[in-house]
């Protein structure tokens, strides 16, 4: 059984061998340092109970227009525990954390054109498509821009397990 709790600095190495794993390697040590201690409250981990690290996901606020929304920023799921409802209490550990931590009523997530599975993924949470975001990426790549209305969740207690 796995279980969802608030990351540490001490995982960035588990999160970084986990992410390596499953994705593309786009994501260094001094990203996820420097993201984790800026928003130490929307990092969360999948772990077993042998402390190895099978999934996370990362969340930071922005504000455009004087609104301050949430935006999902890395979300990974090992392979072989996909489509248990683990990315999902995942998300939802962020979004209670959004609303309890910075009152946020949206969160958006960019999502690479060709990745058909993460729009699925999404759009099976009830994230609308907003559009596309021309050259969003580092690399110069479009992405769908995704958002989802938070003042309808149903916030629960601690970590959603």
């Amino acid at each position: 059984m796995l279980e969802i709790r608030v990351a540490e600095i001490r995982d960035i190495p588990k999160i970084i061998k986990c992410h390596e794993r499953n994705f593309e390697p786009y994501l260094s040590a001094t990203q996820l340092k420097s993201h984790m201690g800026e928003f130490p409250h929307l990092a969360f981990v999948l772990e077993s109970k042998t402390k190895e690290i099978h999934g996370y996901i990362l969340g930071e606020m922005r504000i455009k227009k004087k609104q301050e929304y949430g935006v999902l920023t890395s979300l990974a799921v090992n392979k072989r525990f996909r489509e248990k409802g683990y990315g999902k209490k995942l998300c939802n550990s962020l979004f209670n954390a959004m609303i309890q931590t910075y009152k946020a009523n949206t969160v958006t997530v960019y999502i690479r054109l060709t990745n058909e599975l993460a729009v699925q993924f999404y759009e099976n949470l009830d994230f609308e498509n907003e559009g596309v975001e021309a050259e969003y990426f580092s690399d110069q790549t479009d992405a769908y821009v995704l958002k989802y209305n938070l003042t309808n969740f149903v916030i629960t207690e601690g970590v959603a397990n």
